[in-house]
């Protein structure tokens, strides 16, 4: 096995409500064998470590490998294979149990007969990654495959509960039904429940609701013709409700609530502008009842943008949520370099810094997670460029805020040009914008439009200085209008500038 690891340097910072006595390091990781390499949905632990569950195959090869992958806030990383006693152990998501160490779940498929019917695995082991303990169940009756998107969380009493996908012919063709598995720490089923689904069930995450024993799948499958759905069941997995989501995107993810009611939610969302379907991924703010309210969109022209396939977001706390996501020509040819794109936000959707990795592979992002200390770890897909087949690397970012764009800041730089509100204009990289008829120690916000009226840029920031820099590497050339508002939205400065 090859394996590369770069360290890039250290960073100090200090946040909020983030811990600042975890080591605060940015680093690259890429994992590279001359198997296929799938990562599943990893999550940051109490000590600032992140964990990924995985696995390596070649098909008809009689070759795999089941692992799981540590990183250290340090930078070191870890690495311990599972023995599957020759099947293929597709560990697909995994948790945290408190002072106990990890809970890992996913697919037993034999390598002797790998289209026979898979078994349901469940893995414990201590901090270490020593393993403690290993056991695998039957599906239920005519249920042969698990799909590998499985979502995970913890219940009110500790338990793990797990939601999936779980496979059945009819007429030769698959499908697949919603099956909610509710474990112990010690790896013992306590229950299960089918819910009969109209089409593939496809459960992208799972909350607990606020101040209830109730819980919440964001998924697809149940109702009929969903891109999207709030799936709420009990205690007991029986069905509450379904709310249809009318975005009419798809791969939603959401982390945390911002009230009992409302949550942020991140999804992908195809556009038909009449010559060719337009993507774009976007954040935003919505309710139990599945309505949606304001969102952050990420769209570049003449591209498709893709929100990471498992965690398009992530929510550390008010102060920092990270969107992530990335973008592929609408031709889809893999010849080209791809962009990873991350976000740093806040709970109200305002933008606060920016960040561009990649561009030397073709990157199919994967997830982002943020981690304790503030900062988040990004994973993608890495494909060589020239193409040589669909042999699946990857490549791990560790990035700390630092690291990211300031988008806009308040500086006392003196205006050289006295008879302008905005200057320089045409611009290229950076604008200021003349801020000093607005009250010191205000809050303002500064709100960017395109000449299609899209708002293609929204932050707040608090007035201590006379001008306003920002930060313009992230829009294509063209005409934009700006819009600089006080809190009361008594004062208003407004005007046009133009990116070279």
């Amino acid at each position: 096995m090859h394996m590369k690891f770069y360290l890039l340097f250290i960073m100090i910072f200090s946040l909020g409500l983030i811990n600042s006595s975890f080591g605060q390091i940015s680093f690259e990781y890429d994992l590279s064998t001359p198997l296929d390499d799938h990562i599943g949905c990893g999550f940051c632990d109490s000590n600032n470590d992140v964990v990924f569950p995985g696995w390596s195959y070649k098909e008809n090869s009689g070759s795999n490998a089941n692992f799981l992958l540590k990183f250290y806030p340090d930078g070191t990383e870890k690495m311990v294979y599972i023995d599957g006693n020759d099947s293929l152990l597709c560990f697909c998501v995994g948790v945290e149990l408190y002072q106990e160490g990890y809970f890992f779940v996913g697919a037993k498929i034999s390598e002797a007969f790998p289209d026979s019917t898979m078994r349901l695995v469940v893995l414990k082991t201590d901090y270490d990654l020593n393993v403690i303990g290993i056991k695998d169940f039957s599906l239920p009756d005519t249920y042969t495959q698990l799909d590998t998107r499985f979502a995970i969380t913890l219940d009110n009493n500790g338990s793990i509960v797990v939601a999936l996908g779980l496979g059945r012919k009819e007429q030769g063709i698959y499908r697949y039904d919603y099956g909610f598995y509710r474990f112990t720490t010690g790896l013992d089923l306590l229950s299960y429940k089918i819910l009969d689904t109209f089409s593939r069930a496809i459960p992208y995450c799972i909350k607990r609701m606020n101040n209830s024993s109730n819980l919440m799948v964001i998924g697809t499958g149940y109702l009929s013709w969903a891109e999207g759905e709030l799936l709420f069941i009990d205690e007991d997995f029986n069905f509450i409700r379904a709310n249809r989501i009318h975005t009419l995107g798809d791969f939603f993810y959401s982390e945390g609530w911002l009230s009992d009611t409302t949550f942020l939610i991140a999804e992908r969302k195809t556009i038909d502008n009449g010559t060719y379907d337009e993507g774009q991924f976007r954040i935003g703010r919505m309710d139990t009842s599945a309505v949606y309210y304001e969102s952050f969109v990420v769209d570049h022209p003449d591209t498709i943008d893709y929100v990471m396939d498992h965690f398009g977001m992530s929510y550390l706390n008010d102060t920092t949520v990270y969107l992530c996501g990335f973008n592929v020509d609408n031709g889809f040819g893999f010849d080209k370099p791809k962009i990873i794109f991350l976000y740093l936000l806040d709970r109200d959707l305002n933008l606060k810094r920016r960040l561009e990795l990649g561009n030397d592979h073709f990157y199919w992002g994967r997830g982002v997670i943020a981690t304790k200390d503030g900062g988040c770890m990004i994973w993608a897909q890495k494909l060589q460029i020239p193409y040589n087949g669909w042999l699946n690397d990857h490549h791990f970012w560790k990035v700390m805020p630092d690291d990211l764009n300031i988008v806009t800041r308040v500086t006392d730089v003196p205006n050289p040009d006295f008879n302008s509100v905005v200057w320089p204009n045409p611009a290229a990289d950076i604008v200021n914008i003349d801020i000093s008829a607005m009250e010191n120690g205000s809050n303002l916000r500064l709100a960017i439009y395109d000449a299609s009226g899209r708002k293609c840029f929204d932050a707040t920031e608090v007035v201590s200085g006379r001008f306003l820099e920002v930060n313009l590497r992230s829009l294509p050339a063209g005409v934009y209008l700006y819009v600089v508002t006080s809190k009361n939205e008594v004062d208003r400065i407004s005007g046009k500038f133009i990116k070279n």
